[in-house]
C-alpha cells in the first residue's frame, strides 16, 4: 500500500527509524536476520506500525512531530493511513 505524505514528516521520522533500529540490534543479536531481510519501506513501515501500537508512544512522537512543525491535517491522514493498514492487516484484508 502506497502511502503519500508530506516529506517533512519522513525527513524527521527517517532518523529516528535508524535509531530505534540501532536500538533493536544493540539489545537483541538474534533481530539482525529478520532486519536483513526487510527493504527500507518495510522497515519504515514496521517503525510506523510500533509506533501506532503503543498510545503513550504515539502521543510522544506525534506532539515531536507538532512541535518541529508538520501540520496537524497532514499528520492525522499519515497515521490514519498507517492505522487502516494495520487493521486491514490484522483482519487479514
Amino acid at each position: 500500500m502506497d502511502i503519500y505524505v508530506d516529506t517533512k514528516i519522513t525527513d524527521i521520522l527517517e532518523p529516528l527509524c535508524r535509531k530505534f533500529y540501532s536500538e533493536c540490534l544493540d539489545e537483541e543479536e538474534s533481530y539482525y536476520e529478520f532486519y536483513k531481510t526487510m527493504d527500507q519501506n518495510k522497515r519504515f513501515n514496521n517503525f510506523i506500525i510500533t509506533i501506532i501500537s503503543d498510545k503513550k508512544t504515539f502521543n510522544n512522537y506525534y506532539k515531536l512531530l507538532i512541535k518541529k512543525g508538520c501540520d496537524k491535517k497532514e499528520l492525522n491522514k499519515f497515521f490514519y493511513a498507517y492505522m487502516k493498514m494495520k487493521k486491514k492487516s490484522e483482519d487479514g484484508c
